[in-house]
């Protein structure tokens, strides 16, 4: 979609978080940036698939560890920047639970991951690393569908991130969820994986104790 058709979407601006938040609605693809309202596009089927897939496999090893909770397309207020971004898939550690508000997440998610589109490369690779960064997101993952690359940030300090993966292949290996890891060449299988057949190789033999107990 060319970016004048995106710009005339927009409303009046700048305007304040609390006005962004009176005039977005469900299904509106939009995010707040100090004061200037970003339009989204539409997600493509592919973006959809690996969304829907990795939500699922974090929310089924969320239940299994009893660790927190998977939301998907919520913003998430980072006071710092200011911002209300809308990741795709936002983790929330059980200790961290009490930032969940009505419409957003108070603070940083303690894992975020951005599926990248056309045209939001400059945006996941770019504004988002630094504003993460900025406002402390533990980790951050990019899945490229085009490119077929996923990158994993970890915080190394305010304001810097470390890469931990990055790669077409091998597995990457989550630090804020202790045991959390991927295969990334799952997200480019068609059909994608089952996801108790993927959980069944995360978890090992405990994932297995625990479905025959429940």
């Amino acid at each position: 979609m060319p970016e004048e058709m995106l710009a005339i979407q927009a409303p009046l601006q700048p305007m304040s978080m609390e006005a962004f938040l009176e005039w977005v609605d469900e299904d509106t693809r939009a995010e707040w940036v100090q004061g200037e309202v970003e339009i989204m596009v539409a997600a493509s089927i592919p973006h959809n698939r690996i969304l829907l897939f990795l939500s699922w496999l974090f929310k089924a090893w969320l239940e299994f560890r009893d660790a927190g909770q998977v939301l998907v397309e919520t913003f998430m207020h980072l006071a710092e920047i200011p911002s209300l971004r809308a990741p795709d898939i936002l983790v929330v550690k059980k200790e961290n639970l009490q930032r969940l508000q009505k419409v957003y997440v108070e603070g940083p998610a303690d894992l975020v991951v951005e599926i990248v589109s056309p045209e939001s490369v400059r945006r996941d690779y770019g504004d988002k690393v630094r504003e993460y960064a900025q406002a402390k997101v533990p980790e951050y993952w990019i899945v490229d569908p085009g490119h077929q690359v996923v990158t994993c940030f970890t915080l190394a300090k305010p304001g810097e991130y470390n890469v931990l993966f990055e790669g077409q292949k091998g597995k990457c290996a989550s630090k804020v969820l202790e045991g959390f890891w991927i295969q990334v060449e799952w997200l480019w299988q068609e059909p994608l994986p089952p996801i108790h057949r993927v959980m069944r190789e995360i978890g090992g033999e405990d994932y297995r104790r625990w479905i025959l107990e429940g």
